[in-house]
């Protein structure tokens, strides 16, 4: 079992800050994303290949293409900006 995070609009769009999912072996970031836009509009729009989104393994930034492990933290948000 993972734990999802999601982070700023993402978490106000979706409503929801954070859930746990089971994975299978060997499934990558890519894998999980396509498994959370199959529910829906809403998903669809936060994950569209316009739109950038920027993607942590148990804090660690990294690829869509990082193979994902059991008890691992996987953090979605989109780029931040501050003065």
């Amino acid at each position: 079992m993972i734990q999802v995070l999601y982070f700023a609009s993402f978490r106000e769009t979706l409503g929801l800050d954070q859930e746990k999912m089971d994975i299978k072996p060997n499934q990558t970031i890519v894998d999980l994303i396509e498994i959370l836009k199959s529910r829906g509009e809403t998903w669809q729009a936060i994950f569209n290949a316009d739109i950038p989104v920027l993607c942590a393994r148990n804090q660690d930034m990294v690829d869509f293409n990082e193979t994902i492990q059991d008890g691992d933290e996987i953090a979605f948000f989109p780029p931040v900006t501050g003065g």
